[in-house]
């Protein structure tokens, strides 16, 4: 992806990336995934129980001992996507439509002026040697840059 866009990455810097294993965190992830989900399973029926969310799944892994935190309890719920029980309906929110223009130009405004190319703006500037005029060089001024003109010191 970087080198695409023309940022140079180092041989060695590219093999280390290439020949690294999984973090500790994500070694620890994957053991986490399979206690949480062996603590979502009910124990009569062995299929998954939808009723304990975040919070409760929590509780009941620090009574078993685990230590882990609730912060990292809810991520890994979130990628498995397990949900606890909702109380009443699931808000489903409208789908934009990616074809629609959200802003249509209804009075088909014309935003160039006729015969330039750009725009330009300039500014009173002041500073420790007095004011002068400051502009920004446009399209249509770029050969001239920016100028200053001498105004009397200011006091």
């Amino acid at each position: 992806m970087l080198s695409e866009h023309g940022v140079k990455i180092s041989p060695s810097t590219y093999y280390e990336w290439v020949e690294k294993g999984p973090t500790k965190r994500q070694l620890a992830d994957v053991e986490r995934v399979e206690v949480i989900r062996a603590q979502r399973k009910d124990k009569k029926t062995g299929r998954s129980v939808q009723t304990l969310g975040a919070r409760k799944l929590w509780i009941g892994l620090r009574g078993q001992g685990h230590d882990v935190a609730r912060c990292t309890v809810e991520p890994i719920m979130r990628e498995q996507g397990w949900e606890g029980a909702r109380y009443g309906a699931k808000q489903e929110t409208t789908d934009p439509d990616p074809g629609h223009d959200p802003r249509p130009d209804l009075v088909d405004r014309n935003f160039r002026a006729p015969g330039r190319i750009g725009y330009g703006w300039r500014t009173l500037a002041t500073s420790r040697l007095g004011q002068g005029w400051s502009s920004s060089p446009s399209s249509s001024m770029r050969s001239s840059g920016a100028s200053w003109a001498g105004a009397r010191p200011h006091r």
